[in-house]
């Protein structure tokens, strides 16, 4: 049985396993690119375009990853290097292409997600999708899960909130909700971690609306802790009175200047008069 160590920086995905690995050169077609079986949700067409190109003129840089096993259909299982099969497949006349094999009794969940984050392939969510799957499958607690992929104890547990937000939100979002969820960075969602389901969307709505910095969310998720920590109305009342001092603040400020502006104008104009 291969045994998975502990990864370096600077290793490759060719080199997460101790024991030497068969390097086979197979035909592209047999390669099962079913993206339900990758990490990554979205492929960027252009991207895939400017890859194929890159390997057309320099050739594949690095072999992707197969489980020597063949599928019911008779195809290889890609267990990482879909993108750059993805774009082989879709954007070039290659017909074979150089693959390293990986053991049956290795984690190859967590295999593709090393080799993504080493490339920074991934989104925030794609990522803290996967972390949350590997800590499920393999029942390994943060301090375990940070040893084997060779990240922070806190890099691992930003990643684990933002996984049980996404977790909590995708069964009570609309599709719309959903698409902006996929697109959020882990900074932008750790504030909204203590609300309630409603206030998260609530939240979101905020992020639609362009007003999306981590600031604002912080001082929107700052706001409805406050509102529920003080009593009943006085708790509200004080916050839409302390909005609405901060709007008339602003409104001053905006008439203060435009009093300015015609005081000047009229100065002018009063020095023309008396030429």
């Amino acid at each position: 049985m291969k045994s998975l160590r502990k990864v370096q920086s600077g290793d490759s995905a060719t080199s997460h396993f101790i024991d030497d690995q068969e390097i086979l050169n197979i035909p592209v077609n047999s390669l099962n690119l079913d993206p339900t079986k990758n990490l990554r949700t979205s492929y960027d067409e252009e991207g895939l375009r400017e890859l194929a190109s890159s390997i057309e003129l320099n050739g594949l840089l690095e072999p992707i990853g197969i489980d020597k096993r063949l599928t019911k259909s008779g195809k290889y299982q890609l267990v990482y290097g879909f993108r750059r099969a993805l774009a082989i497949s879709k954007f070039t006349d290659i017909k074979f292409v150089k693959a390293i094999t990986v053991s049956q009794d290795a984690n190859t969940e967590v295999i593709q997600l090393l080799e993504n984050i080493q490339r920074e392939d991934l989104s925030d969510y794609e990522i803290a999708k996967s972390l949350h799957s590997i800590k499920i499958s393999s029942n390994i607690n943060n301090i375990e899960l940070s040893l084997k992929i060779n990240k922070s104890i806190d890099w691992i547990k930003k990643k684990m909130v933002h996984a049980n937000i996404i977790h909590e939100l995708e069964n009570e979002s609309n599709k719309e909700e959903l698409l902006l969820l996929k697109n959020l960075t882990t900074q932008q969602v750790s504030p909204i971690s203590k609300l309630d389901i409603q206030d998260k969307k609530e939240a979101l709505k905020l992020i639609k609306s362009g007003s999306g910095t981590v600031s604002d969310i912080r001082s929107f998720s700052k706001n409805k802790t406050k509102t529920k920590e003080l009593a009943g109305k006085n708790g509200k009342k004080i916050l839409l009175l302390e909005s609405r001092i901060k709007d008339l603040t602003k409104e001053k400020s905006k008439i203060d200047t435009e009093i300015l502006r015609l005081k000047t104008e009229l100065k002018q104009l009063n020095k023309q008069e008396k030429r």
